[in-house]
């Protein structure tokens, strides 16, 4: 057979944003989706079954391209287009934002996620903040309200891995492995393609919220530059480091025979940690004999860190097209290595974690990842016979995370010495290596597309279908045994903590035991088809499917209908309907942690060690808690929609979607830990007159929720002629989440725990509330000659932390207007220097109230991390680019 294959190179630096909304007054606009949803939900069981008829689809193409245009709106995509030809922002049936490279650097931030949050209000789950010890330094997004791992990324239309850690409970991300947008260089970032739609049918698990498509450049010649600096104005105590942040992008584009090219891009990146927390509270130190304060306590008490951690990074990419006599030949990779540093709670001198003969004033632990990340992908395209066309290609990637403190410290080996060593150490450890995480993932896609003929319309059927073959891999690596074990150690006689026992383990952090370790694998195989149908001049269909087996879960099918009428040259209507699943990733099936403290036992009323534990579902601890086999989580979105074009000044779209998500896989914790230990004993798991008492956490298909929303973009361009012209465009975003069901107590342990006691009210919390229900952003592009000024307008509305039964106690972050501004100035065609701000006003989110300051250990200012637009105050930076 001969075959004709023709590459379509990745070109166009579109900036068009669709999708977000502009409701600020949310009261009123939840009443209004409660009405327009009402009769949406009155048809879900027919959308249903018409929808589990049908299979799906994989990803763009990779080789696909899209052409730069005047408008936003016109600009051509490829998410979400798989069949039927290439579509422009408001041919499409779906909502899509596209955002060029030029407009990611404008925001002035430092990372890829940072750039997408100030572009689209459409993300979700980004706070400003930290995210916990184990994902300080990690960046992810998610889209309409839903997590990250409920949004699929793409680079170049091939799926992008996930990340080898697991996010601990507190956020909406608890337990998910997402991909990490930090480790994507931005200066290989072409654009990037947001499609704010469920896209299982399209594109596989993961895809329920919408899809992430990173376009890498694919220049043949020329290149860029970029070096800037930036800081925060402003810090919490001495010991703030500002967050300052250095950064240098770099790309080269080569041109390869007589059509190839190949586009090398680089980039360094440090970033140091910033404080959010006040000075400590007293009694933190020893006591004197007699019971006198210890003169240290009016010392200096800034000691705790909590906000973003401290960042080294370094990125390469490259992106390569061939074509060949026999094939048109391309291949793309990324690879990071970043070291982040974040610390753990302050442990005072007095603390039953320290040993005063190490560290007389009490220290700090900080925990340190070490991640070396990569994905290479080779493939081919090109035409078949009768015009079809056909994409091959293979991916293979990894994320390796290493675990280690430092200044810290493993307090129950304090009897080590040169003479009498404990388990091989001859000094209580104060660095410690905790284990090691690695995930990797095989990729494998045969894509073909064309059309057909029917002879039924004017226009053929267009039509893609395919195979696509993943293989999974996951490894948990334990520590050194000290950081997870228990060294014996007494405090002696005369020691204010006489006859206690130091905490095993690390201090925070504890290390992966051998018990924990994890070698697990599992292959995924789908097939998929898509069709788009043109019915005259207005009207247009769409139908994918996609039928997926994974050799763990089970099988998952999913489909979309879509449609799109045209109702002038203007005006367009659009609606889709398709269902949705994600299926549990390998650290959800198989990840665990520990964690011990010393205290008074609940149990027993005497002094012991609480041990914390964080299972996967098939542990047997988990199981006599109720833990139950996850399966995937299945989705059913609806969403409708109204673009138009008036004048070739303004465009719009404003888009409806409701989004209900059955058997969510959540946090749950038995909480409890006197009746924990009780059924872990009638288990015959524990003994509770060891010393030893258990609470247990897993994640579980624990509750079904509905994400109601409405996203708006404005887009409109005014000339003032002499006085340059301006870029208005106004998005904005409202959605709420709703809890639908929770899962009832098992019933081996009804009588004995209530649902309160698994589902808190801060674990559902974090679904409903730690989210704002609107963000609206206003922008202002103004260009006058060689100067460009770029004021944005934010609005977040407020968020929530919820105490686990004291509302009192709630931390609430009111609402919040944000000003961010930066001012260009091109001294030259190819050089431009500019210098901005976020946050400029140096707003922070409120402090800790009356009624919680009482049980933080914490003096104010203690600002809350959560914030979605951060707790760092005032930002600002200065930048030099230079292309060639």
């Amino acid at each position: 057979m001969f075959f004709v294959f023709r590459f379509y190179p990745l070109r166009g630096t579109g900036i068009a944003m669709t999708g977000v909304l502009a409701n600020v007054m949310e009261t009123e606009a939840e009443r209004t989706m409660g009405k327009i949803f009402q009769a949406v939900d009155k048809r879900k069981r027919m959308a249903g079954v018409v929808l589990g008829m049908f299979s799906g689809m994989v990803g763009a193409q990779a080789d696909g391209s899209a052409k730069e245009d005047t408008t936003a709106f016109d600009t051509v995509v490829v998410t979400g287009a798989r069949s039927g030809g290439r579509r422009t922002v408001l041919d499409s049936s779906s909502p899509v934002d596209v955002l060029s490279g030029d407009d990611l650097r404008k925001t002035g931030k430092q990372n890829l996620k940072d750039a997408l949050v100030a572009l689209a209000p459409s993300f979700a789950n980004s706070p400003g903040g930290a995210r916990g010890q184990q994902g300080a330094a990690v960046k992810t997004a998610g889209l309409r309200g839903l997590g990250p791992g409920e949004t699929l990324v793409l680079i170049n239309g091939k799926r992008r891995h996930g990340m080898a850690i697991t996010f601990i409970p507190g956020r909406p991300q608890s337990g998910q492995s997402p991909a990490d947008l930090d480790l994507i260089p931005t200066s290989a970032v072409q654009r990037v393609e947001i499609l704010r739609d469920g896209a299982s049918a399209q594109y596989g698990s993961d895809a329920i919220a919408g899809v992430i498509n990173i376009i890498l450049k694919s220049n043949d010649s020329g290149g860029s530059a970029s070096v800037s600096y930036g800081q925060n104005a402003d810090g919490v105590g001495h010991i703030d480091n500002y967050g300052k942040s250095k950064r240098l992008l770099l790309n080269q584009g080569l041109k390869l025979g007589a059509e190839g090219a190949l586009s090398l891009s680089a980039e360094l990146d440090e970033t140091d940690s910033w404080n959010a927390f006040g000075p400590e509270a007293s009694n933190i130190y020893y006591t004197l004999p007699g019971g006198a304060l210890d003169p240290r306590e009016g010392g200096d008490r800034y000691r705790q860190l909590n906000g973003g951690p401290e960042s080294r990074k370094g990125a390469f990419a490259y992106n390569l097209r061939l074509p060949t006599s026999i094939a048109d030949l391309y291949s793309f990779a990324t690879y990071s290595r970043r070291k982040s540093a974040g610390p753990g709670a302050y442990r005072g001198a007095n603390s039953s974690q320290n040993l005063v003969s190490i560290y007389p004033d009490g220290y700090l632990p900080m925990n340190n990842i070490k991640e070396e990340d990569f994905q290479v992908v080779f493939g081919g395209a090109g035409e078949l016979a009768q015009g079809w066309n056909l994409n091959v290609s293979s991916s293979f990637s990894q994320n390796d995370a290493q675990f280690d403190h430092s200044d810290s410290l493993s307090p129950s080996f304090g009897g080590a010495t040169p003479q009498s060593p404990v388990h091989g150490y001859t000094a209580p450890p104060t660095a410690l290596n905790l284990g090691r995480l690695i995930f990797q993932q095989w990729t494998n896609n045969a894509d073909f597309s064309g059309s057909v003929t029917t002879g039924l319309f004017e226009q053929p059927l267009g039509a893609s279908f395919g195979l696509e073959y993943r293989k999974e891999f996951y490894e948990v690596r334990p520590g050194e045994y000290a950081s997870y074990a228990d060294g014996g150690y007494v405090f002696p006689a005369g020691h204010p903590r006489a006859g206690q026992r130091p905490s095993p383990g690390a201090s925070g952090t504890g290390g992966y035991s051998p018990e924990q370790a994890v070698d697990a694998s599992r292959n995924v195989s789908a097939v998929y088809v898509d069709f788009s149908q043109k019915l005259g001049d207005r009207l247009e269909l769409g139908l994918a499917g996609r039928l997926e087996s994974y050799s763990d879960v089970g099988s998952s099918n999913s489909g979309k209908l879509s449609g799109r009428y045209k109702l002038s040259d203007q005006y367009a209507f659009r609606t889709t309907v398709n269902n949705g699943f994600k299926a549990p990733t390998l650290q959800q099936l198989y990840y665990s942690q520990a964690s011990a403290i010393w205290g008074k036992l609940a149990t027993t009323g005497k002094q012991g060690i609480n041990s914390n534990i964080y299972s996967n579902p098939s542990n047997p601890f988990a199981v006599a808690m109720g833990a139950a086999p996850l399966t995937p989580q299945k989705s059913l979105n609806y969403s409708f929609g109204f673009t138009g074009k008036p004048s070739r000044d303004l465009d719009f779209s404003i888009d409806f979607y409701q989004i209900s998500l059955k058997d969510r896989i959540v946090y749950q914790s038995s909480g409890n830990s006197l009746v924990t230990s009780k059924i872990l004993s009638a288990a015959g798991l524990i003994n509770v007159q060891d010393g030893w008492e258990y609470t247990v956490s897993y994640l579980t298909n624990g509750v079904d929720t509905k994400t109601q929303g409405i996203d708006l973009v404005v887009n409109y361009r005014t000339d003032f002629g002499p006085y340059g012209n301006v870029k208005w465009t106004l998005l904005s975003a409202q959605n709420r989440t709703s809890i639908e069901r929770v899962r009832s107590v098992p019933g081996n342990l009804q009588g004995l725990l209530t649902q309160s006691d698994f589902f808190s009210r801060s674990s559902l919390g974090v679904y409903t509330d730690l989210e704002p229900k609107n963000k609206t952003y206003l922008t202002a592009d103004w260009t006058l000659g060689r100067l460009d000024i770029r004021p944005t307008l934010k609005r977040y509305s407020k968020v929530v932390t919820k105490h686990d039964t004291d509302p009192a106690r709630d931390h609430v972050v009111d609402s919040a207007w944000i000003t961010d501004l930066e001012i260009g100035y091109r001294p030259d065609a190819n050089t431009r220097v500019s210098v901005g701000g976020t946050n400029i006003f140096g707003k922070r989110p409120e402090g800790s109230s009356a009624a919680q300051q009482p049980y933080n250990n914490q003096l104010e200012p203690s600002y809350a991390v959560f914030s979605p637009y951060g707790a760092w105050g005032a930002y600002f930076y200065a930048k030099l680019d230079r292309s060639w």
